[in-house]
């Protein structure tokens, strides 16, 4: 993007100088260079809104991948903590069936 807005400016640059250095120049002339000078503005308006719509696009899939990352790391704190509690309850089970034989002795 950079080397196309570069290209337009010394496009432009040629242009007006080449208006400046004739000093002949007809009003048609100036017009017409006039009109190029807008058309060359008008694109370059149009690139600047693609790039920052880009930049956008850009930023919006990072941040969808810092959430991506963040989700895998809930899902695995998740399933960790399912298997704590699981072990927990087994234990809870086992303590309390050997508590009931002992009472039963």
């Amino acid at each position: 993007m950079m080397i196309r807005y570069v290209g337009l400016c010394c496009v432009l640059l040629v242009m007006c100088q080449s208006a400046f250095a004739a000093p002949k120049a007809t009003r048609e002339e100036h017009q017409l260079l006039m009109q190029q000078v807008a058309q060359l503005e008008q694109r370059l308006a149009e690139i600047n809104q693609q790039t920052a719509s880009k930049q956008a696009l850009i930023t919006l899939k990072m941040e969808l991948n810092i959430m991506r990352e963040e989700l895998q790391a809930l899902r695995s704190e998740n399933e960790r903590l399912r298997y704590e509690i699981n072990t927990m309850q087994n234990q809870h089970r086992e303590a309390i069936i050997a508590i009931d034989r002992r009472l039963q002795e």
